[in-house]
Formats: C-alpha cells, structure tokens, sequence
C-alpha cells in the first residue's frame, strides 16, 4: 500500500519538477503549439526571475523551427524545491492562460491527476 506523502493511489512515485514540467509542455504544446507555449513560459518565468532564483534557471531556447527547454538539475530531485519553483510558474502563468483562452485550458489542466497529486492547481 502507497501512502499519499510517498505517491499517488496508483502506486507511482511523487513526480518531480521536472517531470510535471514537461507534463505541462507537452499538454500546452499539444492545444497551444510549441512557439506560444515557448512564449507563455518565457514570461511566467521572466516575471519571477528576480524572486525565484529555482525558476530563473529555466531554460527555453528556439533551436530552428523547434523550441527546447532545460530545466535546472534541482528540478529532478524529489526532495528539493523544484516543486515550489513549478507552482510559481503556474501561479505566473494563470492568468495568461486565462486571458488567452478562459477557463478552457486551465480547466484541462486541472484534469490531469498528476497535477493534482503534486498540489499543482491551474483553475482559482
């Protein structure tokens, strides 16, 4: 049996901030595109640079037609504040998403349970 401090009911562990990161890249790729994706977390992320040293590390970078991100080594560890740092973005990225699209996305968002199990909340 599982417990809810070491990973969700299905028995998996507790995801990282890397792998909710890339969750969230590939879901908002998925509706948005890649270059609007790319655009929304570039801002999220330069809107908390100067307050979250974790989150300034992020990288996003347009290789072509294709566009990369490199999260910061912190974000792999399960114990580390790679999590908060994610949260912020999303906190961050809220109200663009908002503005752009309504509650349509960030209520797709919400779905994911990997989300929720992390305390990640897109929708308030």
């Amino acid at each position: 049996m599982t417990s809810a401090t070491s990973g969700s009911s299905r028995g998996r562990p507790p995801a990282t901030a890397a792998d909710l990161f890339g969750l969230l890249w590939r879901t908002l790729s998925d509706l948005l595109g890649s270059a609007t994706t790319a655009t929304l977390l570039r801002r999220s992320r330069n809107a908390l640079a100067r307050r979250s040293p974790g989150v300034a590390e992020l990288q996003i970078d347009r290789e072509g037609l294709e566009y990369r991100y490199t999260v910061p080594a912190s974000w792999s560890n399960p114990e580390g504040d790679g999590l908060d740092s994610v949260r912020d973005l999303v906190s961050e990225l809220r109200p663009l998403l908002m503005e752009l699209t309504g509650a349509l996305i960030l209520n797709q968002l919400d779905a994911n349970p990997q989300f929720a199990e992390s305390g990640i909340v897109f929708s308030q």
